[in-house]
This record gives structure tokens, sequence and C-alpha cells, in this order.
């Protein structure tokens, strides 16, 4: 998955967001002070910030719901697969999480999220226990390039487990248009477990061209129902001709990686697609800039607040320097108007906007659009 953040529209009242003269400052603060008092008397209101009101909450399973969203006029539509950046402030400090679309994209106007509450999970957790309706989120555009191929004459195979679910279920809308060959193979420890399981069903009696496989993976699972984790055998045996398959893949990482070896050993890896929200971003870099671990868990040092703290290269630099404690200044968190530059004395960052791995030496970074892919000195 190629994660980059999309810049939302500006409008035009705002103006130009570069440089530092006198008139630029006043139309920054004129901005953010309409922005500020009309967010006041309607929440879902922005010049330039895609929000939305949550309008309906559904309990999936024990630890995970799904939350319906209606977002404001500056929402330009997502493909299936692709997911938004949910940013909420917990305790004074924004933090912001990847979720899948997991909703018909021909209702663009009733978006739906489905999270599911992670072990130390700081926002999942926060999601499913604070989040009510009438709420109100800010979202990012759509994002992502995790998707089906446009030609409906290539088979697909879609392999899935737990939340894993989320983006190959808003896929699953697309057949009901655009029928094509479809196996779905979706893992879950048990029957309480399954998220969107008689979605699932209803889809695959009403779609004659989709055949789904539901396999429960904890050892006391009914012996009348298919289970066990993911094994050749048992690919080879529910989808035969997967190698001519094109196959998209989204779950836990050990699932992943069982399925990423299996293709490399068939010879046929160039047909298989993962979506990834580890932060593993080896698929994405020259390997020389990533740390040699694979654990990826680097150093970041605020040299002048004396601060050193690890990170896993998921988080955004301001991110980290607000998890640790410390206030430097920032604006739009999009790498708009440049508020948290800063400069960085050694190591290497990745600009999630360009996508593009800096230079390991002293320059000046956007802390707010950047990840730490070595270990990080910064001037803060």
């Amino acid at each position: 998955m190629t994660w980059t953040l999309r810049l939302p529209p500006v409008a035009s009242g705002a103006g130009s967001l570069s440089g530092f003269t006198p008139a630029w400052l006043k139309r920054v603060v004129n901005a953010d002070l309409t922005e500020f008092y009309v967010s006041h008397l309607s929440p879902l209101w922005s010049m330039r910030q895609v929000k939305a009101r949550v309008v309906d909450i559904v309990e999936e399973s024990a630890d995970c719901k799904s939350f319906i969203l209606q977002p404001n006029g500056l929402w330009r539509g997502f493909r299936p697969g692709q997911f938004v950046t949910v940013t909420v402030e917990i305790e004074g400090v924004r933090q912001q999480r990847c979720y899948s679309l997991s909703s018909d994209w021909r209702e663009q106007e009733r978006l739906r999220i489905t999270v599911k509450e992670k072990k130390d999970g700081r926002v999942s957790s926060w999601l499913l226990r604070n989040l009510r309706k009438q709420d109100v989120l800010m979202l990012s555009q759509a994002q992502g390039e995790f998707a089906a191929p446009q030609s409906l004459s290539e088979p697909l195979l879609l392999i899935a487990a737990g939340s894993g679910i989320t983006p190959l279920r808003a896929m699953l809308y697309q057949l009901e248009e655009h029928p094509r060959n479809t196996v779905l193979i979706y893992y879950a420890r048990s029957r309480e477990e399954l998220i969107f399981a008689e979605e699932i069903r209803k889809a695959a009696a009403h779609c004659a061209h989709l055949t789904a496989h539901i396999c429960y993976t904890a050892a006391a699972h009914n012996q009348a129902e298919e289970g066990g984790r993911f094994h050749p055998d048992q690919l080879s045996r529910w989808v035969p001709d997967y190698r001519d398959r094109r196959t998209l893949v989204c779950g836990p990482e050990g699932l992943m990686q069982r399925v990423r070896r299996h293709w490399r050993e068939e010879g046929v890896e160039a047909r298989i697609s993962f979506e990834d929200f580890t932060g593993t971003f080896h698929d994405f870099f020259d390997p020389g800039l990533i740390a040699s671990s694979q654990s990826a868990t680097y150093q970041v040092d605020f040299q002048r607040s004396a601060c050193v703290i690890e990170a896993d290269g998921r988080q955004s630099l301001l991110d980290l320097a607000e998890a640790a404690g410390l206030h430097p200044p920032f604006g739009c968190r999009m790498g708009i108007c440049h508020s948290c530059k800063a400069r960085k004395r050694a190591g290497v960052v990745r600009n999630l906007v360009t996508g593009k791995a800096s230079g390991a030496g002293n320059e000046e970074i956007q802390l707010c659009i950047c990840v730490p892919i070595t270990d990080v000195s910064l001037d803060v």
C-alpha cells in the first residue's frame, strides 16, 4: 500500500499559505479565526477540512463497531479498497489512525469505517468507548491504491482475517454492478468474532460469481464448519486456479507473511497486493534508507527538550513530540502551512506527502508529515 496523504481543497478565500509576509499571516489568522468560530456554531462546517458526523453506530462484535458517517461538502468520494485517516484529540493530544472504508462506494454521503479494538490501541479503544451519535470526526480525503484491477475478465481471490475484511467488503459491493469471478476466504477466530457475516452470506447467495469460504481459526470450532489457518493445501483445495487470479490480502501481519511467502515460492508474487497499516515501508523505499531491524524501532532525539523516545515509523514526528509531552508549533497538520517546520540535525525521515526520503544530514522538515525511518535528531 502506498500511504500518501492527499491535500484537501483550499477555499479561494483562504489565500496562499506559503511565505511569512504580514499579509500572508493576516490571511491565515483570519482564516483560522473564521474556522474556529464557525465550527462552534456548525461543527461540520469547514473551509478546508473534511469532517464527518456520526449518524449511526453498529455493534459488529464484542470488540468491533461500525461508525456510519455523513461527510461535509469537501468530501471528494472514494474507490472501494481506499482508506481515510481519522484524527481525534485524546487528553489534549491529536492522534491519527488509518481506517479502511467498508461502505458501498455508490453511497458517498453515507460512509462506514469499522473499528476493532486493538491491544494497547489508544485510538481504537477511544473510538469504541467514547464516540457517540452526532459527534464529528476529522477525516482525510480517501487515500490508497489497494483496489481490484479494472479488467472484469481477470478473476479475483480476496483473503482477509479479522478486521482486514473491511476494504474487501467495500469491493464486494462492486460485484453487484460489475460481476466477476471472485473467491473470498475470510478467517476469524470464532463465529462471535465475525464481521459482516450476514452481509457476506447474502452477497454470496445473490451473486453467482462469488464464492465465500468463512473459516474459523480457534481450535474449538464446530467440526461441521470450515476451520484452520491459511495453508497451501487448503488453498489448493478451495481455489485450484489461485495462481491465475489477481489476489488481494488484508489482515494481521502473520497471515500476510504466510501468504506472501507461498506466492513467492510459487513464482506468482507479482499477482498479489497487500493492504498494510503496519508501517513497514520496505516495499516502497530503498532498503538502504531503512533501519536494518525489521522490528522498525527508532530513536527520536528532541535535542533542545532533552527528550529521547522510541518510534516505530507509524506516527508523524509531530504526533511523537506531543505524545512525549512536548508542544512544538503546528497549524494545519497536513503539510500546507509549514507552521511545524523544524530543523533535523541527523537521520532520515519520510515525507508522507511526496513519499520521498530525506537526506541524512542537517535540513528543515515538516514535523506533521514526516515519519522517522532511521534514528533521528531534531532541534526541537
